[in-house]
């Protein structure tokens, strides 16, 4: 099966399983940009998280070079460039109490290797004709518990989720591609505002690889009826209980009433 019929037929069943009504965003970084060169670059130099969301929301293909994205920290999460000097100065006395707290905080930013990559490539998931190295998408506590159980479902691991409230970004791409396990985050102050508004839901990122996988295991683990999505169908083989049952009898009246 070609690469782009084999991600469409995955873009199918996450969305099924996991019942996603957007695009799962789809993430390539390219050593060299040629062969994408006819998707478009941006008009405008948006954070990496809106240009996520474009592709999620309205289904975007973008390809992204250093100087494309209007967020200081983006080309160094991507490998693509430099922060810029005494970046983490910005955080302090509102994000970190002092500057000592900023500086870990920024050096502990997961990033990729610098110099192995000159773009990046968004595209939804059914439109990529590669393989892609992280695919995202945002959902609830109840979505990201099937991932979390499809994951642990064939392996003898716990997946430990790792955040801090900034550079999302980091957390959501670099950290499953240098890993090569997924990352669930929670947002943090720039995609609520930018991208992803919900004051409940999570990010995810899944390293492209394993996404066959995971499906097969949420597929595997609905059919015998433990974690899925949605998660509650068990009530419907139950016999309807007080009080909304006295109402359904042939002489029914609001007993909650009396």
């Amino acid at each position: 099966m070609q690469e782009i019929e084999r991600n469409k037929v995955l873009a199918s069943r996450y969305r099924e399983l996991l019942s996603i009504p957007g695009s799962l965003v789809a993430l390539k970084m390219l050593a060299d940009a040629g062969g994408f060169a006819s998707v478009r670059r941006p008009r405008r130099r948006l954070t990496l998280c809106q240009q996520l969301a474009q592709t999620y929301y309205l289904g975007r293909s973008t390809l992204l070079q250093a100087g494309d994205m209007g967020c200081y920290a983006c080309n160094e999460i991507l490998g693509l460039g430099d922060l810029p000097k005494d970046a983490w100065k910005r955080y302090v006395g509102w994000m970190t109490l002092n500057e000592e707290v900023a500086r870990k905080v920024i050096e502990a930013m997961p990033r990729l290797q610098k110099g192995k990559y000159s773009a990046a490539v968004l595209m939804p998931l059914e439109r990529c004709p590669v393989e892609p190295d992280v695919v995202i998408f945002p959902g609830n506590t109840a979505q990201m518990a099937v991932v979390i159980g499809a994951y642990v479902h064939t392996r003898a691991d716990v997946l430990t989720m790792r955040t801090m409230g900034m550079t999302t970004c980091a957390f959501l791409i670099a950290l499953p591609m240098n890993e090569q396990r997924p990352s669930i985050v929670i947002p943090g102050n720039a995609p609520r505002l930018l991208a992803f508004p919900s004051l409940t839901e999570l990010l995810c990122g899944l390293p492209g690889g394993m996404l066959e996988e995971l499906a097969q295991n949420m597929e595997s683990m609905r059919q015998k009826g433990t974690t899925r999505y949605p998660p509650a169908w068990q009530h419907i083989g139950l016999e309807p209980q007080p009080p909304i049952a006295d109402i359904l009898k042939d002489d029914g009246a609001p007993s909650w009433l009396k």
